[in-house]
């Protein structure tokens, strides 16, 4: 058996082997449809680097009776090298795809885990600075003083509560539209000020102003957060969605747009369908979104607590007055139904 190699490179825009980048060969006995299928694998992976920045380049070798594959993925700040071995050169191909689809996934993870510890490392440095002074000023009956300090820390608060100002609004509580993130928050800060000299003293700071936060959603939302999920169809709920966005780039120009939800950062372990992974980053935004509003509010906040916030299942359990526990399951049953969602999608 001839065991010459056989090349091709492609820059990831899924044309057929025939049809390579500078104009090399079909990649021999690998079929159309394996070199298809494996590169729709890795652009849903690699979708957001810019297309002239990345690059795919496979080397394919018989070994007797087997096929070896070696495929290089190009990316602005790295490479990936992915090897498989199979019976044919289809089977070894996918398996050093394979490799590779984990390997991202794995980075990508990782990319998450260090973002959100950086979060919650932000957060924790102004709780402490911050700490003192309220007890001081509280304690001297200085409301204006404790207003100044606390109002700053009410943007760690800022994106779960439009995340379920929004939820609570996709499902059809329309009377929601004209509550905005600040009226939340405003009445959060009043409450906290009211109530610091009876605060938990087992709770942290800001643990306790997410409960608060809480507590005011509560009030506005009512029966809207048990709507059935099937209020209204999904275009309506996405054009709700987008709408609220654009309330809130328009009159409340002091917190700003919140950060976009993408795959990478409520699954950064799920691999999308096709359909979801050629959405723009608002058109993700708002189908991640509606998906999320068909949680039950306990579970979606304990799941988005942890998965955008950085808490942990311990602090979650004392904002939510729950065992560590129940809070433990409800992340996992809502990761396992959106992982389904996202990878059926469309």
């Amino acid at each position: 058996m001839d065991n010459t190699p056989v090349t091709a490179e492609t820059d990831l825009r899924l044309r057929p082997p025939a049809e390579t980048a500078g104009g090399q060969a079909e990649p021999g006995p690998l079929s159309a449809e394996g070199w298809a299928s494996g590169l729709r694998r890795i652009e849903k992976l690699v979708r957001h680097a810019p297309f002239d920045q990345r690059a795919l380049r496979v080397r394919l070798r018989p070994r007797g009776s087997h096929h070896e594959a070696r495929v290089v993925l190009v990316l602005p700040a790295d490479t990936l090298v992915g090897l498989g071995e199979g019976e044919t050169a289809d089977l070894a191909f996918s398996e050093a795809i394979g490799w590779l689809a984990g390997e991202l996934r794995r980075r990508t993870e990782i990319a998450h885990a260090e973002l959100l510890e950086l979060r919650r490392r932000l957060r924790q440095r102004d709780i402490a600075g911050a700490t003192g002074f309220l007890v001081l000023d509280h304690a001297r009956g200085d409301d204006a003083s404790f207003i100044d300090v606390f109002r700053p820390l009410l943007r760690h608060a800022r994106d779960h509560a439009y995340r379920e100002l929004a939820a609570a609004e996709c499902v059809g509580a329309a009377e929601l539209s004209a509550v905005t993130v600040s009226d939340v928050l405003d009445q959060a800060l009043v409450r906290a000020w009211n109530r610091f000299g009876d605060r938990p003293r087992d709770r942290a700071i800001d643990e306790w102003l997410i409960t608060l936060v809480e507590e005011v959603l509560d009030e506005y939302t009512g029966d809207a957060a048990v709507l059935s999920e099937t209020e209204g169809d999904e275009a309506q709920r996405i054009a709700r969605l987008a709408a609220r966005h654009e309330r809130l780039a328009d009159s409340e120009p002091h917190w700003g747009a919140p950060a976009l939800l993408s795959l990478e950062v409520v699954l950064p372990d799920a691999e999308p369908s096709e359909l979801l992974a050629g959405l723009g980053p608002d058109a993700e935004d708002r189908m991640l979104m509606n998906l999320l509003a068909d949680v039950p509010p306990a579970q979606r906040r304990a799941f988005t607590l942890s998965a955008l916030e950085g808490y942990s299942a311990d602090e979650i359990a004392r904002i939510q007055s729950r065992s560590p526990g129940a809070v433990h399951t409800d992340i996992r049953l809502v990761r396992d139904r959106l992982c389904g969602r996202v990878t059926d999608y469309g």
